[in-house]
């Protein structure tokens, strides 16, 4: 649970961030736009905002079931070499 706020908290830190951001790409005006043509309103941060706040830890559990299958998948462990 604890990982799962910690992801929906820095999600929702870069939300923020690319709404505040005034120029180039990925900025307000990005958004906005983005906004508009997917959905046909450009104010539609709300809502975008409440998709995320509104997941669970068990929502996160039923799509990695879905689209990772165990025997679908292949999960990598890395271990540093150890020094001899």
């Amino acid at each position: 649970m604890r990982e799962f706020e910690r992801a929906l908290n820095g999600y929702e830190a870069s939300f923020y961030n690319r709404m505040e951001r005034l120029g180039g790409f990925g900025g307000k005006a990005d958004q906005i736009n983005g906004y508009y043509v997917e959905t046909g309103d450009a104010d539609w941060f709300n809502e975008d905002l409440g998709r995320y706040r509104s997941m669970s830890p068990s929502d996160i559990r039923a799509a990695v079931a879905t689209f990772l299958p165990l025997d679908r998948r292949v999960e990598l462990i890395v271990e540093p070499e150890k020094k001899q």
